[in-house]
């Protein structure tokens, strides 16, 4: 215990993974804490559950606004060298197609000033519907619609497969992880004093938080962030691996559309789960998706099976989007957002040498590496708001 980081890192998701990679490689002595992703049959007994828990999440550099563009154009950019360091491949560049039946739509038009971001002249195609059909006959959307596609590094990337990478250069660069649950942070004046589930206890400078939506229910001593936590739920559907191949090509997909009994549609190409098995993965927003506020609320909806009829309606949801392609099994995983209440991400100092990297609002992942780059630079007090709109990292 005698020992003192120059800082600690607390959560080894999405952001906090690329904070402590940066903040190492950045030449300070930098602890990593959390815990690794827990089997189906201990989540029940889990403390804390994390958004990597899956194989395929979107990427694509045209996002909601131009600063999220921002983020997820370097973060794409430092895809080459996550890999060549690490020796892990974790991405596929089969491309993203957006598609919206809601007219008029006002992302699809703005969207025509955000691809200026990308670097190459083929990244960005506007689609008509005879286009969409004849390019992606896999794929059914009502009309009138409209669309474009994103190509270069957009497309799938793996989640676990990325936290990997990140801890794997992490660790390279001569920097400790320790998996656990941390449950106190205390402020010793010369430092912080970090306590962990396991009764360890580590000594810091500074403490980055990269907590996601579990930091209200530890006992931080920080003050309170304005989160809100959606509860959301993703269909997988089987496909062989004949099947899988032959879809290699597909690209993620963003369908803008409403129906009675969901919207908003995404979905990444079959890829390769742990059980050895190839699933289609949608999901959208669903009609009894509800906010939770509570530790046990959030722990119980990872563990509990689907609601009524989210099944059925998540299968007929796959069945009229890829109408042509035969599936094999069908099964329902829960999952959660975390909302800051601005909808905005939050990078800042929060106590006297306490610094806070969250609020992935639903698009973490294609962000996480230039997230976790400026939330090591904001606890290191270096310049990480200059290229983007003022006030778009505070709450």
């Amino acid at each position: 215990m005698s020992e003192i980081y120059d800082v600690i890192v607390i959560g080894r998701g999405l952001f906090g993974s690329p904070a402590a990679k940066y903040l190492q490689k950045d030449g300070l002595k930098t602890l990593l804490i959390g815990p690794l992703e827990p089997q189906p049959a201990d989540f029940k007994e889990a403390k804390v559950f994390s958004s990597h828990y899956d194989s395929g999440r979107v990427t694509r550099k045209i996002g909601k606004t131009k600063d999220w563009s921002k983020l997820n154009a370097q973060t794409q950019a430092a895809f080459k060298s996550i890999v060549d360091q690490s020796g892990i491949n974790f991405y596929g560049n089969e491309g993203c197609l957006y598609v919206s039946d809601l007219l008029p739509d006002d992302h699809y038009a703005k969207a025509i000033d955000y691809q200026l971001l990308a670097k190459e002249d083929n990244d960005f195609q506007v689609l008509n519907e005879s286009q969409l059909e004849q390019l992606f006959p896999y794929f059914s959307f009502q009309k009138p619609s409209v669309a474009y596609f994103e190509k270069a590094l957009s497309g799938h990337l793996n989640p676990r497969l990325l936290i990997e990478a990140q801890l794997a250069i992490f660790a390279k660069a001569g920097g400790k992880w320790v998996d656990d649950v941390v449950e106190t942070v205390i402020d010793k004046t010369d430092f912080y004093e970090v306590t962990t589930g396991k009764a360890q206890t580590f000594r810091a400078k500074k403490v980055l938080y990269a907590t996601g939506v579990f930091h209200p229910f530890f006992q931080f001593n920080t003050p309170a962030i304005p989160l809100e936590i959606k509860t959301e739920t993703i269909i997988l559907a089987e496909v062989s691996k004949i099947q899988a191949e032959k879809l290699r090509q597909m690209p993620s997909i963003l369908y803008t559309c409403k129906t009675d009994t969901y919207d908003e549609i995404y979905g990444i190409q079959p890829v390769l789960y742990p059980d050895g098995k190839y699933y289609l993965k949608l999901g959208a927003n669903l009609n009894d998706d509800r906010f939770l506020t509570n530790l046990e609320d959030i722990k119980s909806w990872f563990c509990q099976g689907p609601l009524p009829d989210q099944f059925e309606v998540l299968k007929q949801m796959v069945i009229d989007l890829c109408p042509t392609i035969d599936f094999l099994s069908f099964q329902i995983k829960h999952c959660i957002i975390e909302y800051i209440q601005s909808r905005r991400p939050l990078i800042a100092q929060i106590g006297r040498e306490q610094y806070i990297c969250t609020g992935g609002n639903g698009y973490g992942a294609m962000c996480s590496d230039a997230m976790g780059r400026l939330g090591a630079n904001c606890a290191q007090d270096l310049d990480f708001e200059s290229e983007f709109s003022q006030g778009f990292f505070k709450l």
